[in-house]
C-alpha cells in the first residue's frame, strides 16, 4: 500500500513540476517559530547589548548593524569578521542540509549565510554561486545556479564591493539598486519561459517584492508560498495577488516532498 501521506492537487501540480526539474526554490531570511535558523537580524540583535541599545521588535538587521558600526567604531571589515564567525560557529540547519536533494532547477536567496553552499558541497552536487553577472558568464551546463542577491560571506567576503556584499543602510545605494535589479530580471526571464518557484522562508517585504515583479498575465510559470506563518488575512491577499499559498509549514512541506523523490 502506498504509505504516502495524502496531498492536495496544488501539492501535485508542485511535486510535477519539480519532477520536470522546472521548479526554482527561493529561500528568504525569515525564521518561523518551528525552526532554529540562524540569521543576520539575530546577530544584529546580539550586537545591540554591546552598545546598551534596546532593538525595535520591526527593526531590519541593516538598519541594526548601521547604528552598531555608528556606536561602535568598527570598521565595515570587523562587522564582516563577527558575521562571518556567527556563522560558522554553528552547525549546517539540517533543514537547510536537505535543500539539494529535491532537484531545483535554480535557487535564489537573500541569506548571506553559505550554509546551503555547504550543504550543496556535502551531497557533492554541483552547482555555482552567482553574486555577479561575471559569475554568471563563467556558469557551466550541469551546475545548479545558486543566485545569491545579497551576497554571500565566503572566502571572498572581504574583497567584494559593497553592492554585492550590502550590510547596512549606507549600502543600498544606485549601484547595488542596480545589480538587485539584475537579478530580479533573471527572475521574471525564467517566469515568462514556464519555470515556477516555491518560496521558502519568506519575509512579508520579500513576497511583496517578489509580486511586484511577478506579472501572471505575462508569466507561463506560478509562484507557490509555505503559508503557514503567514496569517489567514496575509494568505488572503496574497492569493488575490496571483500567488498560490500552501498551508503547511517549510519542515512539513520538505517533509512530504521527501516522500516523492526523484
Amino acid at each position: 500500500a502506498d504509505r504516502r501521506p495524502k496531498t492536495s492537487a496544488q501539492l501535485r501540480t508542485l511535486i510535477h513540476q519539480l519532477h520536470q526539474h522546472n521548479l526554482m526554490l527561493f529561500v528568504g531570511s525569515n525564521t518561523p517559530h518551528d525552526t532554529l535558523l540562524p540569521n543576520n537580524l539575530s546577530l544584529a540583535r546580539q550586537l545591540m547589548s554591546e552598545i546598551n541599545h534596546e532593538p525595535n521588535r520591526h527593526d531590519s538587521p541593516e538598519k541594526l548593524f548601521t547604528l552598531y558600526l555608528n556606536e561602535s567604531g568598527l570598521q565595515r571589515s570587523q562587522l564582516i569578521d563577527r558575521l562571518m564567525g556567527y556563522f560558522q560557529a554553528q552547525p549546517l540547519p539540517p533543514l537547510l542540509a536537505e535543500i539539494p536533494a529535491f532537484g531545483w532547477s535554480d535557487l535564489f536567496t537573500t541569506n548571506q549565510h553559505t550554509y546551503l553552499e555547504q550543504a550543496y558541497a556535502r551531497q557533492k552536487r554541483p552547482f555555482r554561486v552567482i553574486i555577479s553577472t561575471e559569475d554568471y558568464r563563467q556558469r557551466q551546463s550541469g551546475q545548479t545556479l545558486l543566485y545569491k542577491l545579497h551576497g554571500a560571506l565566503n572566502e571572498r567576503a572581504h574583497n567584494l564591493p559593497i553592492e554585492c556584499l550590502p550590510l547596512t543602510e549606507y549600502d543600498f545605494e544606485w549601484r547595488t539598486i542596480a545589480r538587485l535589479d539584475w537579478f530580479w530580471q533573471q527572475m521574471q526571464r525564467k517566469w515568462q519561459n514556464g519555470r515556477s518557484m516555491l518560496m521558502l522562508f519568506a519575509t512579508e517585504e520579500e513576497v511583496m517584492t517578489i509580486r511586484r515583479r511577478y506579472k501572471p498575465e505575462e508569466s507561463k510559470g506560478v509562484i507557490w508560498i509555505a503559508g503557514a506563518a503567514f496569517s489567514h488575512e496575509e494568505q488572503e491577499i496574497y492569493r488575490n495577488l496571483g500567488l498560490r499559498i500552501l498551508p503547511e509549514s517549510e519542515l512539513e512541506l520538505l517533509s512530504t516532498l521527501k516522500t516523492f523523490p526523484l
